[in-house]
């Protein structure tokens, strides 16, 4: 079912309950939203799309409240701290309100796991070594940041929208943590952890249940490259009789396998890049240049005639890059001079400040803006809020879960939705 609701986010006190303040990155003080299609789920909830009172289209994810072991509201503050950075993914609004925690961030596109499943689930060799770069600058940011990533993944790693697509974005910082405190004292070695993260992708000390630090993000990164050029790991389909047992095989497996076999008929910037990797200690800070320059050097290498932008992106003959200030059509040597140029300078795709985006009309089904209503005995009062210059005050009754489906729902603008409510909402209150 599809249910179409919306949050205006008043910071006040109803119900005799302090509400949450409101967090947010933009400088409005309240937060209109339509709630779409459910577009994922999993452990911290569901995952749905939608759009915001400026016609943003938003990706909202709720967790409800009283969850067991609720993480929403962690990872939105720490994805807060992260702001600003190249490839976070902007976070508009988060808190909780009524029975659900609710995080609103910039909605993008599909995940570098379901592209490499469109693309038969084989990706160059040029299109690896640019995401490398990339996911390689992604960590290397929140590495800076005095953070530790803990489920590097292809599903963590999304794509732009709207004309964005050449730069990958990381998300999901459920699992992340600072592994500096504010004295800037590394975390202490500890063993005897449970393994944190997805098995497939995780590093050897993370399986022997050692605390995890900046090695073991990118010990992981290097197994999800050599997941996009292999199209499997030695590991995978393993047959297990429990979690315990599979995590038990995988890691014995990954253990076994020499790092050579691993990396056999590839590259050798990838032996490089996991010896390298397997060698640090646990409070080494990596060098992520060195690193970074490893890929960088074997792009350069590569053929002109098997250069592409990426895989599942056509060459169209202009140069994809979002910095580069040049118009008017390239040859295929000089798209790669090109991307080559961004990436060894550090500009380009894979670190240019993120393009401002223009809002777009909402075209989505079943949408519609709607201001917060909340569940109240019919004496209470809510005070009424600006909007458009409309004080509304009204006696709202058991209208939380009003919700508008079927195909006769559109797009109007906040304040019209909010004489909508304010309408219906006065009737209930004089029919009680």
């Amino acid at each position: 079912m599809r249910l179409l609701f919306g949050l205006h986010l008043v910071p006040s006190s109803l119900d005799g309950r302090q509400r949450q303040p409101v967090h947010e990155a933009d400088c409005c003080c309240s937060v209109a939203l339509g709630l779409g299609r459910k577009i994922g789920s999993g452990s911290f909830g569901c995952l749905y799309e939608g759009v915001d009172q400026r016609g943003r289209e938003v990706a909202i994810k709720l967790e409800p409240a009283n969850t067991k072991h609720p993480q929403l509201l962690y990872e939105a503050r720490i994805i807060k701290f992260l702001q600003g950075g190249v490839g976070i993914p902007v976070c508009y609004w988060y808190g909780l309100e009524g029975e659900w925690h609710v995080m609103v961030m910039e909605r993008l596109g599909h995940s570098l796991e379901y592209l490499f499943n469109a693309s038969q689930r084989v990706f160059s060799l040029p299109t690896v070594l640019q995401l490398g770069i990339q996911m390689l600058d992604r960590l290397a940011y929140i590495h800076q940041r005095n953070c530790i990533h803990r489920d590097v993944k292809p599903d963590n790693f999304l794509v732009g929208r709207h004309g964005d697509g050449m730069r990958i974005y990381l998300i999901d910082f459920g699992l992340a943590k600072k592994y500096r405190d504010a004295q800037g004292k590394h975390i202490p070695y500890k063993e005897g952890k449970n393994l944190t993260g997805t098995a497939r992708y995780a590093s050897l000390a993370t399986h022997l249940g050692v605390e995890q630090a900046r090695r073991d993000d990118l010990e992981g990164l290097g197994y999800v490259l050599l997941y996009f050029m292999r199209g499997s790991l030695p590991w995978q389909g393993l047959k297990a009789t429990s979690k315990r047992d599979k995590y038990s095989k995988i890691t014995h497996t990954k253990m076994s396998v020499d790092l050579h076999v691993l990396c056999a008929g590839l590259p050798q910037c990838f032996s490089v890049y996991m010896t390298y990797c397997r060698a640090l200690h646990f409070a080494d800070a990596p060098d992520h240049s060195y690193l970074r320059g490893l890929f960088v050097e074997t792009l350069q290498q590569q053929p002109k005639l098997h250069w592409t932008p990426f895989d599942w992106i056509p060459i169209v003959g202009y140069c994809s890059c979002v910095s580069c200030k040049r118009q008017g059509p390239l040859s295929a040597p000089q798209q790669q001079e090109e991307q080559l140029r961004h990436l060894a300078l550090g500009t380009g795709a894979g670190t240019a400040a993120a393009p401002q985006r223009t809002a777009e009309p909402a075209q989505l089904p079943f949408i519609l803006h709607m201001p917060y209503v909340t569940l109240l005995y019919p004496a209470r009062m809510l005070e009424g809020q600006l909007d458009g210059g409309n004080c509304i005050r009204c006696r709202l009754y058991a209208l939380w879960d009003l919700g508008l489906r079927g195909r006769g729902a559109w797009c109007v603008s906040h304040a019209a939705a909010c004489f909508f409510v304010s309408f219906w909402a006065l009737r209930l209150a004089l029919e009680f």
